[in-house]
């Protein structure tokens, strides 16, 4: 059990990354449609956040507060790398694939949890369909960002 307890704060630790990570995203974008995109994203990954913690309470496995800071801390550290634009400083494109990694992670541990047949509410199939939407609405705005990002379809290179 300790070592899903780990497995579980692991992802509630990513959620946390992912969720500051979209909100410093969709202010910036403001109300441009990536913005509102990621608005919505937001509420999606905190409703799933909230089954998350759901699913923990249930298996008596209490959030890490070590680990919810560590989360904390590493979005702090790459908004400060942003905002001071230092060598590698994220852009758009690698803070969507970052999300889309993370999305994906989430879907693995929804399988993961099914396949050890945790009962969930809401059921582990609605929360599965809502990854994959959430992948598929992350893999469409990617595109857009890389074409407006680095010139796709315009002959630069």
């Amino acid at each position: 059990m300790e070592k899903l307890g780990t497995y579980l704060n692991d992802h509630l630790t990513g959620s946390i990354v992912a969720l500051d990570l979209a909100r410093r995203r969709g202010s910036a974008q403001g109300d441009d449609e990536i913005g509102a995109f990621l608005r919505s994203f937001v509420h999606e990954v905190e409703r799933d956040q909230q089954s998350l913690r759901s699913i923990m309470e249930t298996l008596r496995t209490p959030p890490r507060i070590s680990r919810e800071f560590f989360g904390t801390a590493t979005s702090w550290l790459d908004s400060i790398r942003g905002t001071l634009n230092l060598p590698g400083a994220p852009n758009l494109v690698r803070d969507i694939e970052v999300l889309i990694m993370g999305v994906r992670g989430k879907e693995l541990l929804w399988k993961s949890l099914e396949r050890l047949r945790v009962i969930t509410e809401p059921p582990l199939a609605e929360l599965l369909a809502r990854a994959r939407d959430q992948i598929a609405g992350l893999e469409e705005l990617h595109a857009r960002c890389v074409a407006a990002e680095f010139g796709i379809g315009t002959g630069q290179g």
